[in-house]
């Protein structure tokens, strides 16, 4: 082992002395500047020792050990009072029964008194011999037995223990000891004291004696064996206090662990994570808000990946298609001419008609689509722009029927923005809707709105897919084909420019076999003439 010696030089630094091997002088220089500064700066090692401790730290407790420390002091802390509480009323209680009990001793003893004066007329016998007293004491301290009816006092050897003599000394009327006095401790005026009475007449008194620096065995044993009774019970409660903790904490910190794991795992993107907890209480509504939670995010996720596909799907179709009409005309394979033109033209415009609808319903779900509100006849709008789609509906086969009144509908709305939702509804009829079938438009003014229906006929879509029939990019695929079909953004455009307009939009079945698109413009804003 190495050992290093220091001396102090006269500027106060310490420089080494001697050394047993030898050390590099980089790590000895290292050390002793360290040394140096410690003894420099009395505050540092303080610190060190404070960052060390802070490291050290112990672990917060958590909520299960916070919940069954107070759980169980509360439990604890009453077990504790009602011991104390117990204890105070016995202890009160077992005075008065001494008390009481020293008035019964000092009867009975007093009635012997009275009839030893009764038969000899004075106290000077009693005076003169001190065993008369005390063959007196013993008499009222058997009698006492026998009319307790208690057990047999024990035996010691061959002599018989009896209870304690009553602790009194005789005096006479006038307080002079007379027998039974103690010679060594003065008298207390202050004491207890109880007349003895012969036909009416004082004629001593019983003293209490002085108490004894210990109580007599049938006192101590009934206050040692009430007192191990209270710390027993206040065991056992404490014991039971501690074990009803435990499960209560248990039992309540249990589905709080399984709701931890189970957002851990929805965290990790598992939104098939349920929690199985069946309680009715407020942990059961949160575990049922969880369930309802991971149930939205699993269907936001599903609708996510359905977008993407479906955006990637309508955005590679007219690529493709422009892409073999290109190559096609790069090959010379397929002359370029009119004809080609116009089919290249119409895969852009339904490339760039998908980017719009893309574009705007973006706008939609921020707020960032403008609208100018201005007072406008909702059946003449509706009127102007069914006129403009009749050619569009005659060329597909399909019928427009306009059941519209005569007198306008009044409503704040922008004009722009509605004649948008209303094109989406009519070509969403026009696609889908098939040749030979009928579209009919009906305004009708309820009392509390202004209500537009768009029916059509077969096909339909299935009552469980009606809810769903405005979100981006859905498509009931046993009706609708992606030839055919639109971008699937045109209903959720609606909806947002239906709902700009504190309108309502709904989808349900009609009574011309198809579905039925209705709105319903608040009264507040509506207005009829």
């Amino acid at each position: 082992m190495a050992t290093v010696r220091a001396r102090r030089q006269p500027n106060g630094r310490l420089t080494p002395a001697s050394s047993s091997r030898s050390i590099s002088t980089t790590a000895s220089s290292h050390c002793w500047r360290n040394l140096e500064n410690l003894m420099e700066k009395p505050g540092r090692p303080m610190s060190a020792m404070h960052n060390v401790g802070m490291k050290l730290r112990l672990p917060r407790p958590g909520i299960a050990a916070k919940l069954f420390i107070a759980i169980f002091g509360v439990c604890l802390t009453i077990a504790m009072v009602m011991g104390l509480a117990v204890h105070t009323s016995f202890e009160q209680g077992f005075k008065g029964f001494i008390a009481e009990r020293e008035v019964q001793r000092a009867q009975s003893l007093a009635n012997v008194v009275s009839e030893y004066y009764r038969e000899h007329g004075d106290w000077a016998p009693l005076a003169r011999d001190s065993r008369r007293w005390w063959r007196i004491l013993r008499t009222v301290s058997i009698e006492e037995y026998a009319a307790g009816g208690g057990h047999r006092p024990p035996l010691r050897g061959p002599h018989q223990e009896y209870a304690p003599p009553p602790p009194f000394y005789l005096t006479d009327t006038s307080g002079h000891p007379i027998a039974g006095a103690p010679e060594d401790i003065p008298a207390d005026p202050k004491a207890p004291r109880f007349a003895v009475e012969l036909d009416g007449r004082t004629i001593g008194w019983l003293v209490r004696l002085p108490p004894a620096p210990m109580p007599d065995q049938l006192e101590t044993r009934f206050r040692s064996q009430q007192l191990q009774a209270g710390w027993t019970i206040i065991g056992f409660s404490a014991l039971l206090a501690a074990l009803v903790s435990y499960l209560l904490t248990r039992m309540l910190l249990l589905p709080i662990r399984r709701l931890g794991e189970a957002t851990r795992e929805l965290a990790g993107g598992h939104f098939e994570t349920r929690v199985a907890i069946k309680r009715h209480d407020e942990l059961g509504q949160l575990a049922s808000d969880f369930n309802f939670l991971a149930h939205a995010l699993e269907q936001n996720e599903r609708s996510r990946r359905d977008m993407i596909a479906d955006i990637s799907h309508d955005l590679r179709t007219p690529l493709a298609i422009l892409r073999g009409e290109l190559e096609a005309i790069q090959d010379g394979v397929r002359p370029l001419t009119p004809t080609t033109l116009q089919s290249l033209q119409s895969e852009v415009l339904h490339l760039q008609q998908l980017i719009d609808d893309l574009h705007e319903l973006s706008l939609a779900d921020v707020g960032a689509l403008r609208y100018r509100m201005t007072r406008i006849d909702l059946a003449g709008l509706l009127r102007h722009t069914g006129q403009a789609w009749q050619e569009a509906l005659q060329q597909a086969g399909i019928e427009l029927q306009l059941n519209l009144p005569s007198q306008p509908a009044l409503i704040q709305a922008d004009p722009q923005r509605l004649t948008q939702l209303f094109n989406n509804l009519f070509d969403n009829s026009r696609r889908y809707t098939h040749a030979g079938g009928l579209l009919r438009i009906t305004l009708t003014t309820p009392a509390d709105a202004i209500r537009i229906d768009f029916d059509d006929t077969p096909p339909g879509v299935a009552t469980e897919q009606l809810p769903r029939i405005f979100d981006r990019l859905f498509r009931a695929e046993s009706a609708r084909s992606r030839g055919q079909g639109g971008s699937g953004l045109g209903l959720a455009l609606a909806l947002r420019i239906a709902q700009a307009h504190d309108a309502t939009i709904s989808a349900m079945p009609s009574d011309l076999g198809g579905i039925r698109i209705r709105l319903d413009f608040p009264q507040t804003g509506a207005h009829t003439e």
